[in-house]
């Protein structure tokens, strides 16, 4: 019986990894979309609230990314509407965001590779067979 022969997987380097996730059209697309909307936030709540752009940009970015310090909070019912509403569409984005940087980080690990090559792709199901 012949033994399979095993071929390595290249290495990719950090270098590798980061351009990969910046070749990404996926991750371009939402990044931009992500960077439109916290600029949308900042021109919102300087309009609205007459925050200065700069604390606007850092009330969207601490609010999106659910940090909420609350040194900011809109005074207007406008701007509390459109909060509600900024939140609701915002975190979704970011979330997908960080999904596609997790899934680069995951495909680029070199831990990756070893618990493909022992596991195999597919989590295997846990067993529900009890020794008694």
């Amino acid at each position: 019986m012949a033994t399979p022969i095993i071929k390595p997987k290249p290495k990719t380097t950090k270098q590798e990894s980061l351009l990969s996730i910046l070749s990404d059209r996926e991750f371009i697309a939402l990044a931009l979309i992500v960077l439109i909307i916290l600029l949308g936030g900042a021109v919102f709540y300087h309009a609205v609230e007459g925050w200065r752009l700069l604390d606007g940009f850092y009330f969207s970015v601490i609010t999106l990314t659910t940090v909420g310090y609350g040194d900011f909070s809109p005074a207007t019912d406008l701007g509390k509407i459109f909060t509600m509403i900024f939140i609701f569409i915002g975190v979704g984005i970011i979330l997908a965001l960080i999904n596609i940087v997790a899934r680069h980080a995951k495909q680029h690990n070199p831990l990756h590779d070893i618990i493909d090559d022992t596991f195999g792709d597919s989590p295997r199901p846990v067993s529900s067979h009890r020794n008694t």
